[in-house]
C-alpha cells in the first residue's frame, strides 16, 4: 500500500510539495508524522510554530493560540481548586469521625468519669442553658 491509501483525508494533503501550487496549499512532508498523530488522537491542538498546520486547517491561527493556552490554563486551575477542597473536606471528615470514635470509646470504658465531666460542663457558667 501506498501511504496515501491509508492516511486520513484530512491529513492527505500535508504531502503535496508541489511549488507550483499556491503557498498556501503546499504541504510538507517532514510534519506527516505529527499531522497524522494529531488526527488519530483528535480532536487534538496543534501548537506549532510551523504554519503548515494551519495552513491544513489541523493547528489554530497563531492569535488563538494564547486563548487557547489561557483557558486550558484557568480549566486546569479549577480542577486544582476542586481537588485541594476535596483533599481538605476529607482531612477534616476523618478528623472529626475519628475524634467523635475516640470519645464514644472513651466514654464506653470510663463512664462514672465521663458523666463526671459532662455534669461538670453543664454546671460552668457560660456553657449551659442559662449562659
Amino acid at each position: 500500500m501506498r501511504i496515501g491509501d491509508y492516511l486520513h483525508p484530512a491529513i492527505a494533503h500535508v504531502r503535496h510539495v508541489d511549488p507550483d501550487l499556491p503557498r498556501s496549499m503546499r504541504g510538507d512532508p517532514d510534519d506527516l508524522g505529527t499531522a497524522a498523530l494529531a488526527e488519530f488522537l483528535a480532536p487534538a491542538v496543534i501548537i506549532s510554530k510551523d504554519s503548515v498546520f494551519n495552513r491544513c486547517g489541523l493547528a489554530l491561527p497563531a492569535d488563538q493560540w494564547i486563548e487557547e493556552a489561557q483557558r486550558l490554563l484557568l480549566a486546569a486551575g479549577y480542577e486544582a481548586d476542586f481537588a485541594d477542597a476535596a483533599v481538605v473536606a476529607e482531612t477534616v471528615a476523618c478528623g472529626l469521625f475519628a475524634g467523635i470514635g475516640a470519645v464514644k470509646r472513651a466514654v464506653g470504658r470510663y463512664p462514672l468519669p465521663a458523666t463526671g465531666i459532662m455534669l461538670g460542663v453543664a454546671f460552668v457558667p457560660g456553657t449551659g442553658r442559662d449562659g
